[in-house]
């Protein structure tokens, strides 16, 4: 066989079970300001799930140093409610920055990855705030933007508005490994060769299985499940990539 022409095998590992120990997605910027949810009649965070499943989310609230009576609901792209929590938020006092609040969901929802959900918040709280900043970003050049609500956005009185409120996702079961498409693999060089794919949720790890080689192969991953892209660069003829969902 030629040097530098190796056969891929995809290969995806059947995912282990994952714990709500980290988020696997998270917009939290330094900069954000109050949101006084009683100056407005509907209030909601509209996202993307990126993933194939949400157990819970955190929120950045404050309520004056009160106890609150809050409920969040979550949407499906239809409008109809797919999971309730309702939580008596203890005394967190204001700041600058807010604090995080976890919600459990009753039970973990099935949801599609590119899907528009939306968190629904009510309160009848006249002091509590949720915390928002703005989600727009830099891009490099001539790169193509990044999909609709793919950073969250507030939607107030039924108008999205130019910001997210901060929040986050959980997943904490997977019994299904991610599914690929779209896969592509592009020869760079003799000895490099870059592979493409989507992935229907977060890959957040690779492991590799092939024959010793002259030299190492390396692999790069990243997190957005929009596009995961490997590298690998060796001497030898056989590579097996294996990816999982993420932790």
């Amino acid at each position: 066989m030629k040097r530098g022409v190796f056969a891929l095998l995809l290969v995806l590992l059947v995912p282990r079970p994952v714990h709500a120990a980290a988020p696997y997605f998270q917009f939290a910027p330094d900069y954000r300001q109050p949101f006084i949810t009683a100056t407005a009649t509907s209030v909601g965070q509209v996202f993307l799930p990126l993933n194939d499943h949400i157990s819970g989310f955190d929120m950045w609230l404050s309520d004056g140093g009160t106890p609150a009576d809050v409920q969040f609901d979550v949407l499906s792209p239809s409008g109809s409610t797919l999971s309730t929590r309702a939580v008596t938020v203890g005394a967190i006092p204001d700041s600058d920055s807010g604090t995080v609040y976890h919600v459990n969901l009753p039970s973990q929802l099935a949801v599609a990855a590119s899907g528009t959900y939306e968190i629904r918040v009510t309160s009848s709280a006249p002091t509590l705030r949720l915390y928002w900043a703005a989600n727009n970003s830099l891009l490099p050049l001539n790169a193509p933007p990044p999909p609709l609500f793919s950073g969250g956005t507030a939607r107030v009185d039924g108008t999205d508005t130019g910001n997210s409120f901060l929040y986050a996702l959980y997943e904490t079961s997977e019994t299904t490994p991610p599914a690929l498409s779209n896969v592509t693999v592009r020869q760079e060089t003799p000895t490099r060769s870059v592979m493409s794919f989507n992935a229907s949720e977060p890959t957040g790890a690779v492991r590799e299985l092939h024959r010793p080689v002259a030299e190492p192969v390396h692999v790069m991953c990243s997190r957005a499940p929009e596009l995961q892209r490997f590298a690998g660069r060796r001497t030898g003829d056989d590579l097996s990539v294996h990816a999982h969902g993420a932790r």
